[in-house]
C-alpha cells in the first residue's frame, strides 16, 4: 500500500499552476467523433491523425498514463470497415512522451459487439491495448432475451473466459448498474445512479444491495465531474451544478472513485482538478489519493502500476512533501557509515 506523502504546509494553498504541473492519470477519455475544426473522420489517415492529435493534448496537460476510448464503429464507412478502424486506432494511440493505450468501445445495441470482442481477443497482449468498453443505453445490457442483450452477454462471457478486462459505461439506473456488475464489468463508467440505491438511518447514509456490492468489491466508479454537467445523455442522472455532484459523497462512503475529463470539450484534466479545488476544497492529498486509485483501477498489470507510481507519480508529490518529515539522503548515507569511515571522513 502506497502512503500519501506529507504535503508541506507551504503547498496547502496552492495555485492552479501547480495543478497543471502535477502528473495525471486518466482512464475515462472519449475520442471526439470530429476533429477540433469540426471535420468528419472517415479514412485511415484521418483517424490516425485525429487520435494522435488528441493524445498530444493529454500529453500537454501532463497526463502520464491515458486510456483512450474510441467508439470504433463511428469512424467506419463502406471502404473503412470495423477491423480496419480498430487496427488503425491500435497503432495510432502510441505517442512519444506519454503512455497511452486504446479502449475500443462498442455500443451494446449495435452489430459491432461480437465483432469487436473477437478483434480485441485477437489483439490480446498488444502493448497498445488496455481492454474494451461497452456503451449501454438504458437497460439494453440487462441480460434479458433479445438480440442486443444476448450479444452483449455472450461477448462479456467470452472476454471473462479469456481474462480480458472490460468496463461498461452508461448505466442509466441502479438496476442497469447491477446488470453491468453481473456481466463482469471491472469498472463502471459514470455510475451516478448509485445514489438511487442509498438510504438513510440513524448512522447516516447507507449503500443498498447493489451499491454496497460495488463499494465492497472495489469496483471502480469512473467519475467525469465537468462532463457530467454538459452531457444530456445522462438523462435523470444528470448533474445540474458541480456542488451537487456525488463524487465527494461516494468517496466518504468508501467507493473506489477515479476522476477524468471524459470529453475535452468540457475541459481537460487540469480544469477538472481546479474545479474540484474551487468547489469542494480538494488539495494535494486528495489529488494524490485519486491518482493512486486511478492507477489501481487502470487495466495495467500490477508491475506496470508499481512502475508508474514509483517513477512518475511519487517523485513529483514527494517534492511537495514536508521537509521536516523526510529524512535527507545524506543523513541516510551517514547512518550507513561505520565508525572508521566517519573518522576517515573527518580527517579528510
Amino acid at each position: 500500500m502506497i502512503e500519501t506523502p506529507a504535503i508541506s504546509p507551504e503547498h496547502k494553498n496552492f495555485a492552479s499552476q501547480l495543478i497543471s504541473e502535477l502528473p495525471k492519470v486518466t482512464i475515462h477519455e472519449q475520442l471526439p467523433t470530429r476533429t477540433q475544426d469540426g471535420a468528419a473522420v472517415t479514412t485511415r489517415e484521418e483517424l490516425a491523425a485525429h487520435i494522435q492529435s488528441t493524445v498530444h493534448k493529454y500529453r500537454d496537460d501532463n497526463v502520464v498514463y491515458l486510456e483512450l476510448r474510441v467508439v470504433v464503429e463511428d469512424f467506419c464507412t463502406d471502404n473503412f470497415v470495423l477491423a480496419d478502424a480498430f487496427a488503425t486506432a491500435l497503432d495510432a494511440v502510441a505517442v512519444d512522451g506519454i503512455r497511452a493505450r486504446l479502449l475500443p468501445v462498442a455500443r451494446a445495441d449495435s452489430d459491432a459487439v461480437a465483432e469487436l470482442a473477437e478483434l480485441v481477443l485477437h489483439a490480446q497482449g498488444d502493448p497498445n491495448l488496455a481492454g474494451v468498453v461497452f456503451l449501454v443505453s438504458g437497460t439494453t445490457h440487462d441480460a434479458k432475451p433479445g438480440a442486443a442483450g444476448s450479444a452483449l452477454a455472450a461477448a462479456c462471457a467470452k472476454l471473462r473466459e479469456n481474462f480480458l478486462p472490460f468496463a461498461i459505461d452508461g448505466a442509466a439506473d441502479i438496476e442497469s448498474i447491477g446488470a453491468a456488475v453481473r456481466l463482469g464489468a471491472l469498472r463502471l463508467g459514470r455510475p451516478l445512479a448509485l445514489v438511487d440505491d442509498f438510504s438513510a438511518d440513524m448512522t447516516g447514509i447507507v449503500p443498498g444491495k447493489i451499491s454496497g456490492w460495488v463499494r465492497d468489491r472495489g469496483i471502480a466508479a469512473e467519475m467525469t465531474p465537468l462532463w457530467d454537467l454538459a452531457d444530456d445523455s445522462l438523462g435523470d442522472a444528470a448533474v445540474g451544478e458541480l456542488p451537487d455532484h456525488p463524487l465527494p459523497l461516494f468517496q466518504q462512503l468508501g467507493f473506489s472513485c477515479t476522476i477524468s475529463a471524459g470529453d475535452v470539450a468540457a475541459g481537460n484534466c487540469t480544469d477538472v482538478m481546479n474545479a474540484l479545488t474551487e468547489t469542494f476544497g480538494y488539495g494535494l492529498e486528495e489529488f494524490f489519493d485519486l491518482t493512486a486509485k486511478t492507477v489501481a483501477a487502470s487495466f495495467l498489470t500490477e508491475p506496470e502500476r508499481q512502475q508508474l507510481m514509483e517513477t512518475q507519480i511519487l517523485p513529483r508529490y514527494e517534492k511537495l512533501a514536508d521537509a521536516e518529515l523526510r529524512q535527507p539522503d545524506d543523513a541516510d548515507e551517514s547512518d550507513d557509515m561505520d565508525e572508521s569511515e566517519k573518522s576517515d571522513a573527518a580527517v579528510d
